[in-house]
């Protein structure tokens, strides 16, 4: 039995081609093929017979790899393979055996035998084996129109933003990709070097690049400073230890001490009391440190005849403007309106 190496090294290619009970048959691609691309994963194996100048015209990789200027021992074997009409065997693993199909149906024009239509999975399937082998050109034809037979929609692409960031990073849409990246940057966390989200903290594909998740995480965070910031300084005015000569109730009537103690607790209970620490966490999705922040109630000093404090609601409250509440609620609505989903552009090995 030929012994092959995985894929960038070449089989015992000017062997004649054996079959074994191990070693299925070839699927014809094309006839009279040049070159079986022997694709395993978890253990299956697909073989599948091409024309290695289709794959070389249609793929930078492969063209790297067979071209008649490479110097690599499958392009060395390709050529001895001419003499003796016995294709060469490449090993490629972990790809979909039936995705992998697929691809190469359409890229040898076998157009009768392609779906039209795609499952969201397989359309993840696709891209990875796009952007690994660089197909982009070959396949953009079809995949606009496997892209135009899925749900695109924000519940759907929202119930899947992992998948559609691959998808969209490597057939496009742009805005689909400036979508998701925004929902990301809003439900994302990092994990060491890797973005999770959601409860069951799913992960992106280890085919979207890098630069994206930085990017997502920087704008994350810039939006976490911003409000932090903002709390800060709400705590710089608040928390002084000569509150009693500095004022901070604004009411025009009567300014006192006892709306500032108010306010400060307030301050001091929503932020680090009771867990409340937490909601600026690096460990809490951005979105969920909005609604948090959006839910903290606005607490008013009443002074109309009542020593004690309430809730917002009485028109004879003089201090009805003095809460810190409303600022900072519309600190998060600005802070949210500003947050912006990545571009094609950004990334100058997209363009």
């Amino acid at each position: 039995m030929i012994d092959l190496p995985i894929f960038g090294q070449v089989c015992a290619a000017t062997l004649p081609e054996t079959s074994t009970a191990t070693e299925p048959e070839p699927i014809s691609i094309i006839p009279d093929g040049d070159l079986i691309l022997h694709v395993e994963s978890d253990s299956e194996v697909v073989r599948y017979l091409v024309f290695s100048q289709i794959l070389c015209s249609t793929s930078a990789v492969f063209r790297k790899m067979l071209g008649k200027e490479s110097s690599f021992a499958e392009a060395v074997a390709l050529q001895k393979s001419k003499d003796s009409d016995e294709p060469v065997v490449v090993r490629l693993e972990d790809d979909d055996l039936t995705t992998m199909g697929v691809v190469l149906r359409v890229l040898h024009s076998r157009n009768y035998l392609v779906p039209r239509k795609m499952v969201l999975q397989d359309m993840v399937h696709t891209a990875v084996i796009c952007d690994k082998y660089e197909f982009h050109e070959g396949l953009q034809f079809i995949t606009d129109i496997w892209l135009k037979s899925l749900k695109l929609d924000t519940t759907s692409i929202d119930a899947s933003p992992e998948d559609w960031l691959l998808i969209s990073w490597v057939f496009g849409p742009e805005d689909i990709f400036t979508q998701v990246s925004r929902s990301l940057v809003l439900r994302g966390l990092k994990s060491g070097d890797d973005m999770v989200f959601g409860n069951d903290k799913l992960s992106l594909s280890e085919s979207v690049p890098s630069a994206i998740s930085d990017e997502i995480f920087l704008r994350r965070q810039q939006c976490v400073d911003s409000i932090r910031a903002y709390i800060k300084n709400l705590e710089k005015r608040y928390f002084r230890e000569d509150y009693d000569n500095n004022i901070v109730c604004p009411s025009p009537y009567d300014p006192s001490t006892e709306c500032d103690s108010l306010q400060a607790d307030h301050l001091y209970r929503s932020f680090h009391c009771d867990g409340a620490h937490i909601v600026l966490s690096e460990n809490t999705p951005l979105n969920q440190i909005m609604d948090t922040i959006k839910a903290i109630p606005v607490l008013q000093y009443f002074c109309c005849g009542m020593s004690n404090p309430c809730y917002h609601g009485y028109p004879s409250n003089r201090h009805s403007n003095c809460s810190w509440v409303p600022g900072l609620h519309q600190k998060v609505d600005s802070v949210l309106a500003d947050v912006k989903g990545l571009m094609f552009s950004e990334f100058p090995s997209r363009m």
